[in-house]
């Protein structure tokens, strides 16, 4: 960031969408197009490391879908992330190599964008169809509950901010 410099770049196999990158800056996540699912690169080497798919119950399998919103829980040990059409936010443990999928959190509608709170226990989803922000307990991946929010919430963001 001093210099302003490009130093490396991680080859995909489609266009970019959202990224997170873990706290210790080693392990960068990545959905892309097509992919229904993230790529894990390891940072210092500019490599891929892992294409991961979401696992899809029969039923959904020949659904077209997209990947747009993905997050790392602060103490780097998930990801998660939204499968639009699908109607769900599948999380991934990125403890083990390669990540494993250990659940789905269903939707209302076609999640758009998560992101986590800087203290890890929740996540906000924001939902275009629901035009609300679903919280979901990182612990136990349940769904706490809905926010109206307005018509089609899209990006969000969650800060910590000091007290006055």
């Amino acid at each position: 960031t001093a210099t302003h410099q490009v130093v490396g770049e991680i080859p995909l196999g489609g266009q970019a969408r959202p990224i997170a990158l873990r706290g210790d800056g080693r392990r960068l996540f990545i959905e892309y197009d097509p992919l229904i699912g993230f790529v894990m690169a390891e940072v210092p080497q500019g490599k891929i490391l892992h294409t991961v798919r979401i696992e899809l119950p029969p039923d959904l399998q020949n659904v077209p879908s997209r990947c747009h919103g993905i997050g790392v829980t602060p103490n780097g040990n998930e990801v998660w992330v939204c499968d639009v059409m699908h109607e769900f936010v599948a999380v991934f443990d990125v403890t083990v190599e390669p990540p494993k999928q250990i659940t789905r959190i269903p939707t209302k509608g076609q999640p758009y964008w998560l992101t986590m709170a800087p203290d890890g226990k929740h996540c906000y989803i924001s939902n275009t169809q629901a035009d609300a922000v679903q919280v979901v307990e990182v612990a136990t991946h349940k769904s706490l509950k809905w926010i109206p929010v307005g018509k089609s919430p899209k990006r969000i963001l969650a800060v910590t901010v000091p007290q006055f």
